[in-house]
C-alpha cells in the first residue's frame, strides 16, 4: 500500500508531490538494535488506515495509478521558503556551457548567515564558466574530473560532497577561458590575458 504524505503529516491529493511511505508484508520491520530510527522511519500511522508505514524519504505523487518518484527528501534544496530539486539546478548548470561534464554535479546548501546558502558543485571538462540560475549561488566550484562523490552505481552523494565542501576537500580545477570567436581582433587582444582570470 502506498501513501503520499505532506509535511503536515496529512494524505496529499491526487497528483501532488509529498512524502512516499508504504506498508505491507515484504516491508521490514524496522533496524536492528536502534529502537528509535525503527520508531521514526518504521512506525507511522495515517488516518482511516490500518497498520504502520515506512516513510521512505523520496518524494513522489500518484498520477492515474501510477506512481512518479520526483527526487529525495533531504537532498530538497529549500530556499526561503521554495522547494527545488537538486538535479534541476545541476541540470541548468551543466547544460550552461559544454566544458561541464554532464551527471558530475551536485547541489546542495550550506548554513550562512542564519539562512540557507545555495552551493554548485560541478566538474569541469575544460573551461570554466560563471554558474546562473536565478538564484544566488553562493559558491561554485569546478572541480577536475572523478572528483564528485558518486556511489559505486554512479549516483553523486550529495551529502558527501557537502561534507567534503564544507570541510575544504574539495580542490577547484584550474580555469582557462578562451577567447570568443567572432570578435574583432583588437578586441580579442586587449582580452586575451584577462580572459584566464574570468569565470
Amino acid at each position: 500500500t502506498i501513501a503520499i504524505v505532506g509535511a503536515d503529516g496529512g494524505e496529499c491529493e491526487q497528483g501532488t508531490v509529498g512524502e512516499i511511505w508504504v506498508n505491507g508484508p515484504s516491508v521490514a520491520h524496522g533496524y536492528w538494535n536502534a529502537p528509535e530510527l525503527t520508531q521514526e522511519a518504521f512506525e507511522n500511522a495515517l488516518p482511516g488506515r490500518e497498520g504502520s508505514y515506512l516513510r521512505t524519504k523520496d518524494l513522489g505523487f500518484v498520477h492515474e495509478g501510477s506512481l512518479y518518484v520526483t527526487g529525495r527528501l533531504q537532498d530538497l534544496v529549500i530556499i526561503r521558503g521554495r522547494n527545488y530539486y537538486p538535479q534541476d539546478l545541476e541540470r541548468a548548470a551543466e547544460s550552461s556551457h559544454s566544458a561541464l561534464r554532464d551527471g558530475s554535479g551536485a547541489a546542495f546548501t550550506v548554513e550562512l548567515d542564519g539562512g540557507a546558502a545555495l552551493v554548485v558543485v560541478e566538474e569541469v571538462r575544460r573551461h570554466a564558466i560563471a554558474l546562473e540560475h536565478g538564484l544566488d549561488t553562493h559558491a561554485g566550484v569546478l572541480v577536475k574530473p572523478g572528483a564528485v562523490k558518486k556511489t559505486s552505481s554512479g549516483k553523486v552523494r550529495r551529502k558527501a560532497c557537502r561534507t567534503a565542501f564544507v570541510r575544504g576537500e574539495f580542490e577547484a580545477a584550474r580555469l582557462d577561458v578562451p577567447v570568443l570567436e567572432g570578435r574583432d581582433a583588437a578586441s580579442s587582444d586587449s582580452r586575451k590575458d584577462a580572459g584566464h582570470a574570468d569565470s
